[in-house]
């Protein structure tokens, strides 16, 4: 089994999720039969392989299968853990459910079954978060905070009551904080950095919903910026271009002018490389969006043509990555093509 376990990990350093995922079903059945805990462990892993491998999808049918996989595999990992008699089976248990739901929300297409599910997989995840920390497993806890990478984000743009955002991005911001000073602690550089990318969503909305004051504003966005700067320095260091294409992206939104340009540019590189539609239409997306903004303000006639047949190209490239999951830009749209807006 351990010789398995390696060469998936060296599929996953090539971001080769699908046959590291099938190679991760091969030990599952290595395992002993009593062994729920080592069940339970390979089958998140399993998960985690099939959710990475649904952003690699080259259709939204194939999309929609791996996803459904991964969904199965943490169901399956939530079976194995209730077996055990020990302190970690209700912490893991909740993981794996809050894990699943997550994933059910690329599943569905109305909006409030989206939003449910979102809410029901922070309601399990806090409950998990809990546990672990009861329990005294930091690892387990800031590898729960980061599993679930998108969910304070997407709930955010479901919410239209101040108050109700308000609690969600406080209750994130602690988790993350907490997990970021345990991660630290056990030297987990890509723990950090991974969290570090899920609390800086966090703190965008806590900036640009709920501080009013201009001081605290600046010094809320210098943390969002140094905390990304850190992610970025890890994932370089590590070489993982999807964690590194990620920081990028959200140092991109968090920034702007040419500055910004220059992040998303490298997101879409990263995408690319790791062969991520999520990374791809994000940076696209927003490359789209900076760059019809520099053809609004061309003076010259012909340099703002240009730009602007650039900015479609880079629209209609995010485009066809977002079809492929079904998800619809968070910016809101700039760009009018023919069929309406983004």
């Amino acid at each position: 089994m351990k010789e398995i376990f390696g060469k998936a990990g060296a599929l996953k350093k090539e971001y080769d999720w699908v046959k590291a995922a099938e190679l991760y079903e091969q030990a599952l059945s290595m395992v002993g039969k009593k062994d729920f805990l080592k069940k339970g462990e390979v089958q998140e892993k399993i998960g985690y392989c099939f959710h990475r491998a649904a952003f690699q999808a080259e259709s939204r049918e194939e999309f929609r299968e791996r996803m459904q996989r991964a969904v199965e595999a943490y169901e399956k990992a939530h079976g194995f853990y209730e077996k055990l008699a020990d302190a970690q089976k209700t912490a893991r248990m909740f993981r794996c459910g809050a894990v699943a739901k997550y994933l059910g929300y690329w599943l569905v297409s109305d909006p409030s079954g989206k939003r449910k599910l979102l809410d029901e997989s922070l309601e399990l995840e806090g409950k998990a978060l809990t546990a672990f920390w009861n329990l005294g497993d930091t690892q387990e806890y800031g590898k729960t905070y980061s599993d679930i990478p998108l969910v304070f984000r997407l709930r955010g743009f479901y919410e239209w009551d101040g108050q109700t955002l308000k609690g969600i991005i406080e209750e994130g911001t602690r988790w993350g904080e907490k997990a970021i000073v345990a991660l630290s602690e056990l030297g987990d550089l890509c723990g950090i950095a991974r969290a570090y990318c899920v609390l800086a969503t966090c703190l965008f909305f806590n900036e640009y919903c709920f501080i009013a004051e201009l001081e605290e504003k600046e010094k809320n966005h210098l943390k969002v910026v140094k905390y990304l700067s850190k992610a970025v320095d890890i994932s370089e260091k590590l070489g993982d271009a999807f964690l590194l294409g990620m920081a990028h992206l959200w140092l991109g939104i968090n920034t702007g002018g040419e500055e910004s340009i220059r992040h998303f540019e490298k997101t879409l590189e990263c995408g690319e490389k790791t062969r991520n539609n999520f990374l791809k239409a994000g940076g696209l997306d927003f490359l789209a969006y900076r760059t019809a903004w520099k053809s609004f303000a061309a003076e010259d006639p012909d340099q703002r043509a240009r730009l602007g047949e650039k900015a479609m190209e880079f629209y209609d490239r995010a485009q066809h990555h977002y079809k492929i999951m079904s998800f619809l830009s968070p910016r809101g749209g700039i760009i009018a093509p023919p069929g309406g807006y983004a």
